[in-house]
């Protein structure tokens, strides 16, 4: 995945340096706003022959008590699909907001009324949109079963590390049975489950080996971010990791 805190030009040349077979590209800033010049990314893609799966600005309150606020991170949020679509991007994730979380209905109906008005607008630019899990605070498995459940055309962005925070257990097995067949891409990085960590595969206390063998059962066939930033390079180990599990019988 793209850092957002660099410059997406060296993360993308980066990327296709390191044999990946796709970039996720995140619109956010101060490395990927979308006033830059997107004509270098998109000739360097073309280049390396990248495939691109989109990601918005997890910091963006789109379901935020204050009307303003909502609408301004909404119109923030739509730059990103015109964007991608010139990338070539298939699927684009946005992130539940838990700017409401002090009142539970608010938190998901606020939620659901911007992922319908951003499904819209994201299929007019040919996209498929997905929601990303968070952890439990920011509404965890229940507000994605309620967004999934009131929008059937929508997809599950599954972050394992996301899944990991604040449970006994990962949670990752409990999404597959509900949203399996509705994957449209997976964040894969560690943690110890005390907070978002974004560690290399095998840093923190997930069983990737179980992980691993539960999306082979699932059929799974799309893509894999591996969303490591802790260190530097992680990203890499992490492929090698994966594939190696993924290889295993």
């Amino acid at each position: 995945m793209c850092n957002p805190m660099n410059d997406v030009a060296k993360e993308i040349a980066q990327i296709a340096r390191e044999k990946f077979d796709y970039a996720e590209v995140s619109i956010e800033a101060p490395g990927a706003r979308p006033e830059r010049n997107w004509q270098k990314i998109k000739e360097l893609i073309k280049k390396n022959e990248l495939k691109v799966v989109g990601s918005t600005d997890y910091h963006l309150q789109f379901a935020s008590p204050w009307t303003s606020v909502r609408k301004a991170s909404l119109a923030e949020i739509k730059k990103a699909f015109p964007i991608l679509e010139t990338l070539g991007a298939e699927f684009v994730h946005v992130h539940p907001d838990s700017s409401a979380f002090r009142d539970k209905g608010a938190l998901f109906e606020l939620n659901n009324e911007a992922v319908r008005e951003l499904l819209e607008v994201a299929t007019k630019h040919g996209l498929k949109l997905m929601v990303e899990n968070g952890s439990p605070h920011q509404g965890g498995i229940e507000l994605i079963k309620f967004l999934m459940e009131k929008n059937p055309r929508i997809y599950l962005n599954l972050d394992i590390g996301h899944a990991n925070i604040g449970v006994e257990e990962n949670l990752t097995p409990k999404f597959l049975k509900l949203f399996g067949k509705r994957l449209g891409n997976v964040h894969a990085h560690d943690n110890d489950s005390t907070r978002d960590q974004h560690l290399e595969m095998g840093k923190g206390n997930i069983d990737w080996k179980k992980i691993v063998n539960m999306l082979k059962m699932a059929s799974y066939n799309r893509t894999v971010t591996f969303e490591t930033f802790n260190p530097e390079g992680g990203f890499v180990r992490s492929k090698n990791l994966f594939r190696k599990m993924w290889n295993e019988r």
